[in-house]
Formats: C-alpha cells, structure tokens, sequence
C-alpha cells in the first residue's frame, strides 16, 4: 500500500466507509420497521375476522404487496452494500461511470433524502468506462455529490449525467440551485487532494450552468503510483 492511500484512509477514507454503511443500515431497519407495521396490521385483520368474518382479502394483499416491496428494496440495498465492501478488493479495476454514480447516491440516498433533495441519475445509452481505485472512485464521487447538495435548498434536484465528450469520460452535475460554492469547499478537503494525486481527473465548475464536469482519462491499466 501506497503512503498517499494510507493516508487518504486514515484522514477520510475510513470515516466515508462508516458514513455509508451508517446509511444503509438504517434503510434496511426502515424496511425491517415497514414490514414489522404491516405485519402487524395482518394479523389485527385476521383477529378482527375471527370476529367479525369474512376476511377482507383485498386488504390483505395490499399488506403483502407493501411487505413484498420492502423485502425487493432491502434486497437492492444489501446488493449495493455488498458491491460496496468488495470496492477495495482490487487496486484499480475498470469501472462503470455510471454504475459507480448509481451506487454512489444510493449509499448515501438517506442522506440526501433527510435534506429533501432528490438525486436523479440518468444513465448514459452506452456504458461509459474508466479504470481506476474503485473504492476511493466512489469516494471522490460522493464528496462532489455531498458538496453540492450542502449548497443546495431544501426541495431542490440535482441531476447528473455520465457522457463522453472529446473522447473523455465525463460525469456532469446540474441544479437549478447554486451548487457552486458547496462543491468548491468539498475540493479544498484534503482528502479531495488526496483523491486527486489517485485519480486524474479535472474538476471544472461553469458558474453560469452550475455543472461539475470531470473529465477522467481513457481506461488505462497502470498502477497505483
């Protein structure tokens, strides 16, 4: 292991690992407390019919379609957690931008969602990669995404797309809102400019669009330096 990466695990790399599984554990127990309330409910239904006879059928599919909903959502999550603790296994390895986008917001969609903002990820009509550490990829991704959304209001949306232009990969962020500013902040942290001397990517703010493009080399297979 390099001294730039463990550095970069010791001033941020751990603390965004524990931030993101903090996140998912608590959507799983929100789908574990959605499940338990309308198990609950079925079986008042079925004391309440024992009672007053027949069983209101139609209620008691709603209740199983919404606990079937928890179990697919918290099976989605798992999914993501698990691709998650694996993004290390690896040193660099090529990577879906927007795979890694869509994983990085769903991480942290609690957070995002607790400040009332709504992440829209649209994804590209082909795949777009790069090859690169995924792990502290996905960092970096989130500390442009957390940045933005410190600027950003209550109720606002921030949209972000994965393209190539000038035959680079290219992740782009746009609100109605300023981003701007949130997003200039995040690139002082040190572990940003740690994450930079890992990752060669330009981070460009257009102040008149509020989009973040980075535009990230071509696959390449060398080594951490």
């Amino acid at each position: 292991m390099t001294q730039s990466v463990e550095k970069l695990i010791q001033e941020g790399g751990v603390g965004y690992f524990g931030a993101m599984t903090a996140s998912v554990s608590h959507e799983i127990k929100n789908c574990l407390a959605i499940m338990n309330e309308n198990a609950g409910l079925m079986t008042d239904l079925i004391l309440l019919s024992q009672q007053r006879p027949p069983l209101d059928l139609e209620r008691i599919q709603s209740i199983t379609e919404r606990i079937t909903g928890q179990i697919h959502r918290a099976d989605t999550i798992l999914k993501n957690l698990n691709v998650f603790s694996h993004s290390m296994d690896k040193p660099v390895q090529p990577v879906d931008l927007s795979q890694a986008v869509q994983l990085a917001a769903s991480l942290g969609r609690r957070i995002s969602e607790n400040r009332r903002i709504t992440v829209q990820h649209q994804p590209p009509e082909k795949p777009v990669e790069v090859t690169a550490p995924f792990f502290f990829l996905l960092y970096l991704i989130w500390t442009i995404l957390e940045g933005a959304l410190d600027a950003m209001p209550s109720g606002s949306t921030l949209d972000i797309t994965c393209s190539e232009k000038k035959g680079l990969p290219v992740i782009s962020l746009f609100s109605k809102a300023v981003i701007k500013p949130g997003i200039e902040k995040a690139m002082t942290l040190t572990a940003s400019q740690h994450l930079l001397t890992l990752i060669p990517v330009e981070v460009a703010v257009d102040s008149t669009t509020t989009e973040l493009i980075f535009g990230l080399p071509r696959p390449t297979h060398n080594p951490l330096p």
